[in-house]
């Protein structure tokens, strides 16, 4: 028993990274998106106001979606 909490604890250690980067890759996009909004509203409403940047903006967050499982997939290691 000791020895699966052992190598439970390795397994976390080992994958941190992983899931650092996760973290990182599914913030970056939408505080992108806040800091862009600050510096230059016109540059980005037209991602709200142009039907293909809506388009643009659902498709994004449906490949972000599908990278944070897959991701998760592959640091999820089973002990």
């Amino acid at each position: 028993m000791r020895e699966r909490f052992k190598i439970t604890r390795q397994v976390r250690v080992y994958t941190a990274q992983g899931r650092l980067t996760m973290a990182i890759l599914m913030a970056l996009p939408p505080g992108l998106l806040v800091v862009m909004s600050f510096v230059n509203r016109d540059f980005i409403s037209v991602l709200y106001l142009d039907p293909i940047g809506r388009l643009l903006i659902v498709i994004g967050v449906v490949l972000q979606t599908c990278g944070f499982f897959l991701i998760r997939r592959i640091i999820h290691i089973q002990v």
